[in-house]
């Protein structure tokens, strides 16, 4: 379970996290998957290529990661060819609850990372109507202080532990530390337990920030806490539900609570 007193940050995934993928989201990733790799190994998609596709995707977990390997893309092409057909067709509008549960966790700092281009997660940022949530100018978007794609902004995907060590690196420095402060390892260690990570993928997103020493929290998720693995701290039927987990909070009328 989580220790929601310690928690001042959260960092949010934002696919199938903040919204619900669709049938037709799925359908067309999974079609432009299936191109690439028929166009790169010339040969059919089912049998032997989706077999060794699959193989890789269990090493690598990130579909991103695992085209770019079997392709020889870097991940930058893979992300570009991949979100410029999912931009057509994901259709992606306010969600005034979501809007509703960030203006009541505006006592709380919140970031967002997610695998792809930074410009892209910023445009799905507005879709949803989060730039509505206004906290400060230098906010880069809406409640979130900073907006993470991995691809543009680590040359990484999760689940690399490379992207959550950085980004345990940035709320470190640009949260907690005061000046003067003697920096370590144990220091910035010992920040961590004062961020929620809060996913949809647990392999993918839970797994490598708990390793980091980041709280957990799966969202879309109805499993009883005896299903879910040792990496996760607490499952949301819904990501609203996060609100409900974390109202005793607001309740006892933590700053900027509603």
């Amino acid at each position: 379970m989580i220790d929601k007193e310690k928690i001042e940050v959260i960092v949010w995934d934002v696919d199938g996290t903040l919204y619900k993928s669709d049938a037709t989201i799925h359908h067309v990733f999974e079609e432009v998957r299936r191109k690439l790799l028929e166009k790169y190994w010339q040969r059919p998609y089912e049998g032997e290529l989706k077999n060794l596709f699959l193989e890789f995707k269990e090493r690598y977990k990130s579909t991103t990661q695992t085209l770019a390997v079997l392709t020889g893309l870097s991940l930058s092409e893979v992300t570009e060819k991949v979100e410029s057909r999912l931009r057509k067709e994901r259709h992606l509008s306010t969600d005034p609850r979501l809007v509703r549960m960030f203006r009541r966790f505006s006592y709380l700092t919140h970031l967002a990372l997610r695998n792809g281009g930074r410009e892209e997660t910023l445009h799905i940022l507005e879709q949803l109507g989060l730039n509505e949530v206004r906290v400060d100018d230098h906010y880069q978007l809406g409640p979130f202080l900073k907006v993470w794609g991995s691809i543009d902004d680590f040359y990484l995907t999760k689940p690399c532990p490379g992207v959550f060590d950085r980004v345990k690196l940035w709320i470190y420095k640009n949260l907690f530390y005061q000046p003067g402060e003697k920096v370590t390892s144990q220091t910035i260690d010992q920040i961590a337990a004062q961020v929620l990570m809060v996913g949809d993928k647990p392999e993918v997103d839970l797994k490598p920030a708990k390793e980091v020493g980041f709280q957990t929290a799966l969202a879309w998720s109805d499993l009883p806490s005896s299903k879910l693995p040792d990496y996760v701290d607490v499952a949301l039927p819904t990501v609203y539900d996060l609100e409900r987990v974390l109202d005793l909070r607001a309740r006892l009328g933590k700053p900027g609570s509603v």
